[in-house]
């Protein structure tokens, strides 16, 4: 509520220096006058259109109810709550048809045209191939995000990062390699999709005769404890008895149900000589596997449940 005395008194002060000024005043000399009562926009007008219009008799009657002025507030107060909804509304109206009409907002549009569409799948798939540095740049002619292919030897060199700090063992009769983490799209990548295939690849050499070889690999949470793996023993899928000089590649093919989160990958090569059990080659902690999942459920791994509600 406006201080009524003080605001009589500003009226009054204003319109005399209305007329004694040599220069007539601006509308923000006016209104700076009346900076400190909080005037909303329509009590401006209304001052701004009262000291525009001459009055012969500024000065009220003494026992005159209510000057010109405290009429012009009280109408201005009635007002203001009706008003104020009808400024804000067209206030917003009017940003939103400039917004609408204005070129560079036209040319944002025309280039949202030129964005095409993926499934969740393709969303997937450009996401596991930003991470290794697969997806294909603008200026490239393929752009097909299911056909970025790199040669094998840059795949397996560059893409799969090994640890630092893995550890390494064995005699080397037997040796690995090399090794490569492919999703189901044969893309090199550690990042993998829950309830997606993948293929853990092993290239073997061997540096003497090996009569009963062993190929594992096992994979690891991040404290340490060991959620699973196999060996193509457990599988009974023998290599056989090698002799030096030759190589093998063994691929493990399984469905990820492991729940989102980091793991690690462990490999190895070991045997049995006469009875005796021999390490060959292990390489434990070797890299990272990330299984990426928009459902984690409860435990280290996903049965696949199915739920119906009859």
């Amino acid at each position: 509520m406006l201080d009524q005395n003080t605001f009589t008194e500003t009226i009054r002060a204003v319109q005399d220096i209305i007329r004694t000024s040599a220069e007539p005043m601006t509308r923000e000399e006016i209104l700076s006058y009346f900076k400190d009562m909080d005037l909303n926009a329509q009590q401006e007008e209304m001052v701004l259109e009262f000291l525009s219009t001459p009055h012969d008799d500024p000065q009220p009657e003494e026992n005159e109810p209510e000057t010109k002025e405290a009429e012009y507030e009280e109408t201005a107060e009635k007002e203001e709550t009706k008003e104020s909804s009808a400024k804000k509304e067209s206030a917003k109206d009017s940003v939103t048809d400039n917004i609408s009409t204005s070129p560079m907002f036209q040319m944002y549009l025309e280039e949202l045209k030129d964005i095409p569409e993926y499934t969740k799948e393709q969303q997937i798939d450009m996401y596991k191939k930003l991470l290794v540095g697969q997806l294909p740049l603008d200026d490239e002619e393929d752009d097909d995000i299911n056909n970025v292919e790199l040669p094998e030897e840059k795949q397996e060199t560059e893409v799969i990062q090994s640890n630092p700090e893995l550890l390494e063992y064995g005699d080397k009769a037997a040796e690995i390699l090399s090794y490569t983490i492919e999703d189901e799209n044969g893309i090199v990548t550690d990042t993998i999709e829950k309830g997606t295939e993948f293929i853990i690849r092993v290239k073997l050499h061997f540096n003497q005769k090996v009569p009963e070889p062993i190929c594992a690999f096992s994979i690891k949470n991040v404290q340490g404890i060991e959620i699973t793996g196999t060996n193509t023993m457990i599988e009974k899928n023998d290599i056989g008895p090698k002799e030096a000089g030759e190589d093998v590649e063994v691929s493990f093919r399984q469905k990820m149900t492991l729940q989102g989160a980091e793991y690690l990958l462990s490999l190895g090569c070991t045997g049995f000589e006469q009875g005796e059990f021999h390490v060959y080659h292990r390489l434990y902690d070797v890299c990272n596997i990330t299984v990426i999942s928009d459902k984690n459920t409860v435990g280290y791994y996903d049965m696949d449940t199915e739920v119906k509600i009859s």
